[in-house]
Formats: C-alpha cells, structure tokens, sequence
C-alpha cells in the first residue's frame, strides 16, 4: 500500500525512502497519519523526516504557511494539533528543553529542531511548533483559542515557545487568555493569568486599551464567558459606546452575566437616570431598561433633530425636512423611529423621479432599508416606484422593456406613471404592427400589379410575334 502511494505521488529515491520512514515513525508512536496527510502535501511530509536539514527546513516552512489561508485554515489546523496531542505518546526532544539552554534564549525552536536526528519525537515536535506558527499567521482569537491549548501538551513542553508566540500578537491573545482563566485546570488557569501579566494585562482596564474594535469585542466577550464580576464595571462602560460593534458586544456580554450582574446593573441605571430600577422583571429586562435609559441620553440630540425634520415636513419645507433625516441616519442608521422618515423620502422621491432618477432611486431604496424591519403595504409601493424607474432607465439607454412596468404594476396597481408608460409602449406596439401591416400590404399589392401588367405584356408579346414565325 505504502509503495502504491508513493509511486501515484512520483516520489524521488530520497523522499519516499523517508516519507517511508516518516510514517512508520508516526504509526510506531500511534500520531494519526490521516489528518497531517490531508492538508500537507506528501511531499512535505517526507521532507519533514528527512536526513537533509534543508529539507526538514523547507517542510516547516510549508507547515507554517498554512496560516496563509487564513481563519479558512483553523479548523485543519486544530484537527493536526489534536491528532499529534493524542499521539499516544507524549515525550518531546531534548531540543524543547535541554537543548535550548544550549542554543541560548534566543535560538529559533525551528532552527533546533531541524538540527536533531529526525526520530519521531523531534517530527513531533517540529510539527507542533509549525502548526502553532501557522496560528500566529491567522492572529485572530479562534486561532488563538487553538494555540492556547497547546500550553497543557507534552506536560508543558511547548509554553516557552508558546509564550513567545502569545508576546508577538500581544493584544489579539487577550481574550483567548482570558478564557482560559477559567480552564477547568488550576495550573493552566495560573498559567493563563502569570502570561496576561506578563504581556501587560493585569487588569480588565488593561485589558480593554486597544484601538482595534475586534479585539476589544472579543475581550468583552471573554470577560462574560468566565462571569469575571471584577471585569463587569469595565463592561458596562461600554453599553453606550458610539461604536455599535462594541456597543453590541458589550450589551451581549452584560446579558450573559445574568443574574451575576443585576446589583451593578440596578445602580448603574439610578446613577444614570437619578431614578431607581424597578424591583420586578428578570435579568434581562433590568438589562434592558439600563440599554434604553442609555439610547435615549445617547439619542436626545437625534431624536430632537428628528422632531425638527418633522416639523418641517408639516409646515411644507420639504427639502429641509429632508435635510433634516439625513443627518439623523447618519449619525444614527439603526433608529427605532426611523419609518417615521419613510412617508418624507417617498413623496420626496416622487417628486424628483421625473427629473433625476438617480437621486429618486437613492430616496426609495432608504426608505426600503427603513422599512425593513417591519414591511408593510408601503414597502410594495415603494417598491413599484424602483421597478418604474428602472425601467425608465433601460429606455434611456435604447432598451424598450415592459416587464420592468408590468413588474411594477404588479406590486402596486395606483402607480400611475408605471401604467401610463406601459399603456404608451403597448400602443406603440399595436402602432408599429398596423403600420408594418399595411406596408406589408401595400408591397403585396404592387408586387401583384407589376406581376399582373408583366404577364399582361407577355401575352401582347407572344401574339404579336407569334404569328410572324416560319411555318
């Protein structure tokens, strides 16, 4: 079986004699060839045990760049990690220890590893250290939730070369390091908070001084999956960001917390609305009166430019009205009273589409967006009015279609301007069939005359000249 499939991968001489060792050396330790064979290719494989340092080399690098792929690649990744942890044997080489003293701290793990006789503790080894730097490659937090497992491999073994990794990414580890406080593991629950400290996140406060929004997302979301009641005031400093993936992760995070967090909660709201919470409800409906008292001091401005714009749009001043709007969904785009614009921008597309249909198409389509969230008969109009001027612009460009307009009327059957140009094309079109109908005719009538004198002439002629013919 083995030399069938070296011979379908073309292997050199070299390559198959240590791809056949390779893999005797990984069934002798019991390490499951079938998933490090599904993503590397045979090739590598083979170089990987190979007696060329340059080769073992190579192979590491093809390991490593796995991480290329990107998030698409973790999922092979953990798979390979999982295989060589349950190996069966959890031995690794002097190189992940003793040999590092000898090639000093700041040695390249790889760079040792490739330097040993390639017995099947150092291809273990050099797998694993590969595969974790393919994780470093992907940097994000599901990456780094796989590379944090590796701490509890081999007894240890790897968390030097883990721990430089971890300081590379500095704070894209946060929130998988904060999971990993609550391992059910004491030792790896120490080790989790000793490498915080030690990358500078000794707090949640720490924690959460990132300028990247994913990060800080993925922190507020590790804090709560721990239920970390220290962490839960930064949390709540966050339930008003102005940004709404933090925003929505911190409000996601505080409902998470359940009942751990009604105390805080409670006083957070009376410092905030000088008022008391009610005692009544769940977790989650004291959550959300915290999540509502916030939107409407974070939204006053809003709502009172709202309320301007609607009174605008009363008093007949139409394109201040919609002035108005659009500056309340731009600094608000999801609005609870946002259908409250949509009758505004209908009429307001309504009255341009004639004349640039452009910006007609512009109005209704966010007025649709505004009628998402609950669609009723004006979203079918609003709806008809896209598909006429659609239309009207396949006209534009010398493209007659009345599916557009019969589109149209179909979703909205008052939409006048739809059933006028429909109305128009379809009398063209009974026009240019009469018309080319009675020149078709006109043709056939002549055709039958010029056939009629011609067959006429033909007689005159053979009576004339006929009768002068030798007998």
């Amino acid at each position: 079986m083995v030399k069938t499939w070296m011979a379908r991968r073309r292997l050199g001489p070299g390559i198959a004699e240590a791809s056949w060792l390779l893999l005797a050396g990984l069934l002798v330790v019991g390490v499951p060839v079938r998933g490090l064979a599904a993503q590397l290719p045979a090739a590598d494989l083979g170089r990987l045990g190979s007696s060329s340092v340059d080769e073992r080399r190579a192979a590491a690098e093809a390991i490593e760049s796995l991480g290329s792929s990107g998030p698409a690649a973790i999922e092979s990744i953990a798979q390979q990690l999982n295989d060589l942890r349950h190996s069966g044997d959890a031995r690794t080489p002097s190189s992940m220890g003793d040999l590092r003293a000898g090639g000093g701290k700041e040695a390249d793990s790889v760079d040792l590893l490739v330097h040993q006789k390639p017995d099947p503790s150092v291809v273990r080894a050099l797998a694993t250290v590969s595969l974790m730097r393919a994780l470093v490659r992907i940097g994000t937090t599901p990456a780094v939730r796989q590379l944090v497992q590796v701490a509890s491999d081999a007894g240890g073994a790897f968390r030097p070369e883990l721990f430089r990794d971890l300081k590379l990414l500095d704070e894209r580890a946060s929130a998988a390091l904060i999971e990993a406080r609550g391992d059910p593991s004491p030792e790896i629950r120490l080790w989790a908070k000793d490498t915080l400290d030690a990358l500078g996140k000794r707090t949640p406060g720490d924690a959460v001084q990132t300028t990247s929004d994913q990060v800080l997302v993925d922190v507020l979301r590790a804090y709560a999956t721990i239920r970390d009641v220290d962490a839960l005031p930064v949390v709540l400093s966050f339930v008003n960001s102005e940004r709404l993936p933090v925003r929505a992760a911190a409000r996601e995070a505080t409902l998470a917390y359940g009942q751990d967090a009604v105390g805080k909660v409670r006083a957070t709201y009376a410092a905030l609305t000088g008022e008391r919470s009610p005692d009544d409800g769940t977790a989650a409906e004291v959550d959300q009166r915290l999540f509502d008292a916030y939107d409407r001091h974070r939204l006053r401005d809003v709502y009172a430019r709202l309320d301007q714009g609607l009174t605008r749009q009363r008093r007949g001043d139409v394109d201040g009205a919609i002035a108005d709007f659009d500056n309340v969904l731009a600094r608000q785009p999801v609005l609870d009273r946002g259908k409250e614009i949509v009758p505004a921008y209908v009429a307001y597309a309504e009255a341009i589409e004639l004349t640039d249909r452009a910006r007609a198409k512009d109005y209704l389509r966010r007025a649709l967006r505004l009628e998402m969230d609950d669609p009723g008969p004006t979203s079918s109009h609003i709806q008809s009015e896209i598909r006429f001027l659609e239309g009207a612009d396949l006209m534009s460009q010398g493209i007659v279609d009345t599916v557009p307009f019969e589109q149209a009327l179909a979703l909205d059957q008052t939409n006048a301007h739809a059933r006028a140009q429909l109305d128009r094309l379809r009398a063209d079109a009974t026009s240019r069939r009469t018309r080319e109908g009675r020149i078709a005719a006109a043709v056939g009538a002549a055709g039958l005359t010029f056939l009629t004198v011609g067959l006429f002439a033909l007689g005159i002629h053979r009576r004339r000249y006929g009768a002068r013919s030798p007998r």
